[in-house]
């Protein structure tokens, strides 16, 4: 992971500014955990004298789907406006993507700083279920 000063890059690596994120975290963790070493050094070699070894940092949870922060990407590259996609699991709460493609980076980072009204394009699932189950009908 490295920062990055653009959302989406053109050479389609994982660049969203979660993962930057996440990087300043491990980076954070790494420093808190360094070890430290004295060593003298003689005509017979170098020896340690003193010091402490590093700690283990452990590993970071992140809920992003790499698969599916891929496929954002891609998808939104080709667009020549504005185009974001945050895609977050609804039972959870976990994020799961945030991408934005070149034209949304001239705005500034958008996909994280905009407000849109939640759950718009989810309306068709919830629509659909409730026709399946019943519970409404095309004239209701």
């Amino acid at each position: 992971l490295r920062p990055q000063t653009r959302l989406l890059a053109t050479d389609r690596a994982l660049t969203s500014p979660t993962l930057s994120g996440l990087s300043e975290l491990w980076q954070q963790r790494t420093d808190a955990a360094a070890g430290w070493a004295v060593t003298a050094e003689t005509a017979a070699g170098v020896k340690r004298v003193g010091g402490q070894d590093a700690a283990s940092v452990g590993d970071i949870a992140s809920t992003l789907d790499t698969g599916m922060q891929v496929a954002a990407e891609s998808a939104l590259a080709p667009l020549t406006t504005p185009a974001t996609i945050v895609a977050i699991q609804p039972s959870t709460g976990d994020l799961l993507v945030v991408a934005q493609n070149a034209p949304a980076d001239a705005q500034g980072p958008i996909a994280l700083t905009g407000l849109y009204p939640p759950g718009s394009t989810f309306k068709t699932v919830t629509v659909s279920a409730a026709l399946q189950a019943g519970q409404v009908t095309p004239d209701s």
